[in-house]
């Protein structure tokens, strides 16, 4: 099945993601390179089952507008059947909070220009090394010092380096980070394609 090669692409280039991050430009391209394959899966599974159903479908520019019109025209009540259920499936997707904007960030990356992540976070993380020393001082009923002790010396730590951290994030998702985002639209196009499987096998 081609969707099955379009959901490896996507996960490779997610993985890839996942080892660049956050080193933003090549990370970019990685992102750049999997929304546009994320986003296609709808249209190969549609692809794959207009082959499986003999619709014979050569114009894949337009193979959404066509699949169903071919359906009827065939009477093939299986794909017409699939139809339904795929569209009222991609229209979930797109009105899902994540995939609506996934969906959207491709459509940028194919006419407009290059997506990067909008927002990002640095957090550093510095730690302080406290030693604290007990001096105790024994004085007589007159008040005179006839004591002085003091806790050993603690050694000195060995200091913790800071540690920094930068976080990408989508401005209409701010709660999750851009591979967070990639890898909820991946899982739901991945179950789209299941779906697929078990109910049209």
């Amino acid at each position: 099945m081609d969707v099955k090669d379009t959901l490896e692409r996507c996960e490779y280039h997610l993985e890839r993601m996942k080892e660049l991050y956050p080193k933003e430009e090549y990370f970019k391209k990685e992102l750049n390179a999997f929304l546009p394959c994320v986003q296609s899966i709808p249209e190969h599974l549609l692809n794959d089952y207009q082959i499986k159903f003999g619709l014979n479908i050569l114009d894949k520019e337009h193979l959404v507008e066509k699949f169903n019109t071919v359906a009827k025209r065939q009477n093939n009540l299986d794909a017409m059947t699939f139809y339904s259920w795929w569209k009222a499936e991609v229209d979930k997707l797109r009105k899902d909070a994540i995939g609506k904007v996934v969906l959207n960030k491709r459509d940028l990356t194919i006419h407009r220009k290059t997506i990067k992540p909008d927002l990002a976070k640095h957090e550093i993380t510095d730690r302080i090394n406290i030693i604290d020393t007990v001096t105790v001082i024994k004085r007589d009923a007159k008040g005179k010092i006839y004591e002085i002790s003091e806790s050993p010396p603690e050694p000195k730590p060995t200091p913790i380096p800071s540690e920094s951290r930068t976080d990408r994030y989508f401005k209409e998702i701010p709660e999750k980070t851009v591979i967070d985002v990639c890898q909820i639209i991946y899982a739901l196009m991945s179950d789209l394609v299941k779906k697929a499987e078990i109910k049209f096998p």
